[in-house]
């Protein structure tokens, strides 16, 4: 067995058995694949339910409209979102929907996970009315999406601690070790996973409240020498050379752990998507626009990817754009929500095996 077939194999038994309602969407919008939990959760049979259109199940937020459709499940949409959703017998639930696209063969499948919030969502109703709009929007997504990542926990945990029994036990050997050692690499990137997703929900969380965000005036070289301190070794390692030009730019009015963490991100894409033909050459250039407003701009020479392809994907959690690079896929998506939250800009430039150019335009935060 390939380690290909075996993951396909772990993964079926885990959607299999996932305690949480499953549906795999092909290109065309329709279920291909549903499990028992999806079953129990919308009361159709799963041959009832294998290859009808997913809207069957949403027949009220959609209404044969396509482009809030296309605005819930394509390529960009939120990856979490609470829908209302009709049971076969006509009942009406409250589901929170996550969502995984890959690419296959075939054409784009999404992975569709749902939880049953019906009377989370009623209780919420009360809360509703005593804040505003965008609080509760921010807030009770925010809540929702940790249910979702704790729901992921306990059968990877478990899963876990079952597969290092197993490998303790002098009973396994030959084709049983060699399966299990695979299951465990696996695993392992299933805990990567998981905790990306609670990363980026407490990232997402002090970014709404701002609860660590100081506002006062930081010393920028002081920031990127822990980004340099940091990754001095994958530095040497790598035989990159970092530049870093100040042009006279000394302290920004911007959350420290905030900036760090974006340069930190663009700086080990930088370093990790190096190409194999050449040593990594990684320059950092800081301006300052007008009093308010700073301008900062990451190059490498790495390996660079299609511009045109790539362009409704490079924020995108979990998106990456060389596979076979050990990676979460959320380095990006990070930098994009600290550059949002404070109504900054970034785009990118790149070309394949020429190198990438990040360009980011933040303001004092006081102002944004």
């Amino acid at each position: 067995m390939t380690e290909a077939e075996f993951n396909e194999l772990t993964f079926k038994t885990i959607f299999d058995v996932s305690p949480n309602a499953m549906l795999v969407m092909d290109y065309e919008g329709k279920i291909s694949h549903a499990n028992h939990a999806a079953q129990k959760l919308f009361a159709y049979s799963i041959p009832e339910i294998t290859g009808q259109p997913v809207e069957l199940l949403f027949p009220k937020p959609f209404n044969d409209n396509s482009s809030a459709f296309n605005a819930t499940f394509k390529e960009g949409a939120p990856p979490v979102c609470e829908l209302t959703a009709t049971r076969k017998d006509g009942t009406d639930i409250t589901v929170e929907m996550h969502q995984t696209h890959f690419d296959s063969a075939e054409g784009e499948i999404t992975l569709l996970t749902f939880t049953d919030i019906t009377e989370a969502a009623k209780r919420d109703a009360i809360v509703k009315k005593q804040l505003t709009e965008l609080k509760v929007a921010g807030n009770y997504l925010e809540q929702l999406a940790y249910i979702s990542a704790h729901d992921l926990k306990n059968p990877i945990i478990t899963l876990d601690d079952l597969t290092a029994e197993l490998l303790n036990s002098k009973d396994i050997k030959g084709d049983d070790l060699q399966i299990l050692q695979m299951q465990k690499k696996v695993i392992t990137q299933m805990r990567k996973t998981n905790k990306g997703i609670n990363d980026i929900l407490k990232l997402r969380q002090g970014l709404l409240s701002r609860e660590t965000a100081d506002n006062g005036l930081m010393p920028l070289g002081g920031i990127l020498a822990n980004v340099t301190d940091t990754l001095r070794a994958d530095v040497e390692n790598t035989n990159a050379t970092l530049t870093i030009n100040l042009n006279g730019l000394g302290e920004v009015q911007f959350p420290y752990f905030y900036l760090q963490s974006a340069f930190y991100n663009l700086i080990t894409n930088a370093i990790k998507y190096r190409s194999p033909q050449r040593n990594p050459i990684i320059t950092f250039e800081a301006k300052r626009l007008d009093t308010q407003t700073f301008h900062f701009t990451i190059t490498d020479n790495g390996l660079g990817f299609d511009m045109e392809s790539n362009k409704n994907n490079l924020f995108g959690i979990f998106k990456r754009f060389h596979p076979k690079i050990d990676g979460t896929g959320l380095g990006l998506h990070i930098v994009k929500s600290i550059v949002d939250a404070y109504n900054g800009e970034i785009t990118v430039n790149s070309a394949v095996d020429k190198g990438t150019t990040f360009d980011i335009t933040l303001k004092n935060p006081i102002l944004a």
